[in-house]
């Protein structure tokens, strides 16, 4: 069953959410779409209703492939107490080019909309909806503090999967992360593959180094075989800036993007499959 939201009123309603409640949604939504929910006993120094939040991973299917992303944001972290809610707004801005743009942004930039992450865990979200493919998504906290529960976290599915994608970088456009602080998160061979896929589709991207971020920590323990992020569409992201804005755009062809390589490793996964089917019965 397919979500009636728009994919923009998506992204909002995540922005929107506490992160227990959301959490909680996405708990109660993904198995409506054939995911499985496995959560390991991680917990928050922050307590209270936090204490609801886990390292968490969905899985359908028999996946080769794990979305990413953390659904802690800047803007919690930020306050003695609980910060205020968030009113996401689309509005319409010019850039610097004079390209009229369309962007989510809170209505009176009081408060960060929460574009790090909430956009990535979005954007993963809506592909497990809207496509059936054999998929995992993973879900983080405490990133924003220090890549936290990702350090922490006793799942060891994540070693199962050929490809772990985080969409969780912000700031530039068209950039897909391959190292991070010295540590190479995938193989020249599968970054290049990677980077062509974006070109076939009409979305190029680059090579980067990155920042911290959940994969980083995953890789460098050798809690996974390869992973990657990637820039997503929000902007003026630094901290809890109340300017920080989506770039919608820029979202929906990240969406394109990410779905692109989910196929990529389906259809590998499908290929292997056939050919050790062909094996065994040439063998027999």
């Amino acid at each position: 069953m397919k979500s009636k939201q728009t994919f923009t009123q998506f992204i909002k309603q995540c922005c929107a959410a506490r992160e227990w409640n959301l959490r909680k949604m996405l708990r109660r939504e993904l198995p409506n779409h054939g995911f499985r929910i496995i959560e390991d006993d991680w917990v928050s120094e922050r307590g209270g209703k936090y204490n609801s939040v886990h390292n968490m991973l969905a899985i359908r299917g028999e996946p080769n492939v794990c979305l990413a992303a953390h659904t802690d944001v800047c803007r919690d972290h930020g306050w003695k107490h609980i910060a205020p809610d968030v009113d996401p707004v689309i509005k319409n801005v010019e850039n610097w080019d004079g390209e009229i743009r369309k962007i989510i942004q809170d209505r009176d930039c009081n408060v960060q909309v929460g574009g790090d992450d909430r956009l990535g865990v979005a954007i993963n979200v809506w592909i497990a909806q809207h496509t059936d493919y054999d998929l995992a998504i993973a879900l983080f906290s405490d990133e924003e503090i220090g890549i936290v529960s990702s350090s922490a976290c006793e799942l060891p599915e994540l070693g199962d999967f050929d490809m772990i994608l985080q969409t969780d970088r912000g700031n530039r456009s068209n950039q897909l992360v391959t190292s991070i602080g010295g540590t190479q998160l995938c193989s020249e061979e599968t970054g290049d593959m990677l980077i062509e896929i974006s070109r076939q589709i009409g979305y190029p991207r680059v090579k980067v180094h990155g920042l911290l971020t959940d994969v980083y920590g995953l890789r460098k323990d050798g809690k996974c075989k390869e992973a990657v992020n990637m820039t997503v569409g929000y902007h003026n992201s630094i901290g809890s800036d109340p300017t920080e804005y989506i770039d919608i755009q820029e979202a929906e062809e990240c969406v394109t993007y990410v779905q692109e390589i989910v196929k990529h490793y389906a259809n590998k996964k499908s290929l292997l499959n056939t050919m050790d089917s062909e094996l065994i019965t040439q063998v027999a």
